[in-house]
């Protein structure tokens, strides 16, 4: 469909992170989130992209100014003075020796090690931009290693007394034994270990309040986006053309007397609100999804035929829902959705116009449905040919520019019981290429402008969270993106973060 006016101007798309950021980017102050110490500096959104919290000014800055603690002030002193001590320890030890065995090494390392742990507290204690007592993170751990490994340096350099051949010595009327002088030296050269292993336990604190938590990640939900997820995810993937096949039936959706009066009635009253409202609508033969089966190397559809007056009819939110229709009454026409990846790094989506029939002003992927246009003479259709045909109706993005073209999964939008087929598409366009080619598309009718995310976990969780009018295909795009880039466990941090819980419905594939 094509439109006798000129397109709209591309609306200036500031990079993502233009604008106020909430946290100021300073490179002179780290400002650390208190559940999970990620660096929050120079973040625009308001919440922790990595747990969730929901950024609260006034904890910052007080964390910023507020003098410190007599504990944090112990903590420091203890620190410090154990660590130079211990330096102290070091030297006069080194020094007065000769010549050192491995096993004096040993014990002297051990020295050395818990040195550098308690700097390495007392230098975290100090810095007032973390919560304190800190939180027992990756940097805990590491310094308990720290403390382990001085404890086993100090134990087996203590045991080069044991393999010493002199003679039991007296001193003060005391007999000296290999034995006693081995406890005696590893009790000297452990007390390092023992007393960074102590900090440890004062200085960091246990916590559950940690992004691995799920339990946690469900009271952090973002309060604009509702509590269940607006999708499913039916099948997470990747695949390639060689990976998808289909079968065809001939058979049409099965109505009932009852079922086609319902969906003559809702088209009817969706073409007079097309007509009052200039919205574009008209029927169309269309491919059904009537059942998929996958594998992590092949993805297998089952399609047939339906009408876009029968998505109206059942799926459509103008449908007068029959309590027998259940999922067999739906026509489940099979959309086709492209998230577009340009060549300097950013995430591409259409804003949708007021003139389409659903989510009108949302954000939404690139796609369509497969059409006649996409038929195949043995039955069935053309699926990777109906997306690039998508791709240059919406976009003007030809084959040349388009140099890769991947399956992502399948979902299934809850508000309209419609699934879904997500692909990725790999640009060797630019970011201004690209507004500049939608601008030329031949149905941009359909969008009235573009919009860009930079492709990177905190700018992708940022965007999900500031834009209310995201609708549940571009949110589903985003995070399978996500799951197939950064891993599992973003992907469902972050979906307990907007919904606390994870929208599957099926195994992942």
């Amino acid at each position: 469909m094509t439109s006798a006016s000129q397109p709209p101007e591309v609306p200036s798309a500031a990079p993502p992170d233009a604008g106020r950021l909430l946290v100021p980017e300073d490179p002179g102050v780290d400002v650390y989130c208190p559940e999970c110490d990620y660096n929050l500096r120079g973040i625009a959104s308001d919440r922790c992209p990595w747990c969730g919290w929901v950024i609260d000014i006034d904890v910052l800055i007080r964390a910023l100014s507020e003098p410190l603690a007599w504990r944090r002030k112990a903590a420091i002193a203890c620190g410090l003075l154990l660590g130079l001590g211990l330096l102290v320890v070091f030297a006069l030890t080194a020094g007065g020796t000769k010549r050192l065995t491995p096993w004096e090494g040993l014990a002297l390392l051990a020295v050395l090690l818990a040195a550098g742990g308690h700097f390495a507290v007392a230098t975290l204690s100090w810095l007032r931009v973390r919560p304190w007592p800190m939180r027992n993170g990756e940097t805990a751990r590491i310094l308990r290693f720290v403390a382990v490994l001085s404890l086993s340096a100090a134990v087996v350099g203590a045991a080069g007394f044991l393999r010493t051949n002199n003679r039991p010595a007296m001193v003060r009327g005391v007999t000296v034994t290999k034995t006693l002088e081995f406890a005696l030296a590893a009790s000297f050269f452990t007390l390092p270990g023992w007393s960074l292993l102590a900090m440890c336990l004062v200085c960091f604190r246990e916590t559950t309040k940690g992004a691995s938590q799920p339990s946690t990640m469900r009271e952090v939900r973002h309060p604009s986006i509702p509590a269940k997820a607006p999708f499913v995810v039916e099948v997470a993937g990747r695949y390639d053309r060689a990976q998808l096949t289909q079968s065809w039936t001939d058979s049409p959706l099965e109505q009932t007397p009852q079922m086609r009066e319902a969906i003559e009635a809702a088209w009817a009253t969706a073409l007079a609100s097309a007509r009052e409202t200039g919205r574009i609508l008209y029927d169309a033969p269309l491919g059904r999804l009537v059942g998929v089966r996958y594998e992590p190397t092949s993805l297998h559809l089952r399609l047939g035929p339906t009408t876009y007056r029968e998505f109206v009819g059942t799926n459509g939110r103008l449908a007068a829902r029959l309590p027998e229709q259940g999922s067999d009454g739906l026509a489940d026409p099979l959309g086709l959705s492209a998230t577009v990846l340009t060549r300097d790094g950013y995430l591409a989506f259409g804003r949708r116009s007021d003139r389409v029939n659903y989510y009108a002003g949302y954000i939404h992927t690139f796609g369509g449905m497969l059409e006649e246009a996409d038929r195949l003479v043995a039955g069935g259709y053309d699926v990777f040919g109906s997306m690039r045909r998508e791709l240059q109706e919406e976009l003007h993005l030809d084959e040349a520019a388009v140099t890769g073209l991947i399956v992502t999964g399948l979902i299934r939008d809850q508000e309209l019981q419609q699934p879904e087929l997500l692909f990725e598409v790999s640009a060797s366009l630019k970011r201004s290429d690209l507004a500049e080619r939608w601008q030329k598309a031949s149905e941009w009718e359909e969008h009235t402008g573009i919009e860009f995310v930079f492709d990177e976990p905190e700018a992708v969780l940022a965007f999900l969270l500031q834009q209310g009018r995201l609708a549940p295909v571009a949110q589903a795009a985003l995070l399978l993106h996500g799951r197939h880039g950064w891993g599992t466990e973003w992907y469902e941090q972050t979906c307990f973060v907007l919904y606390g819980e994870i929208p599957l419905s099926l195994p992942n594939a």
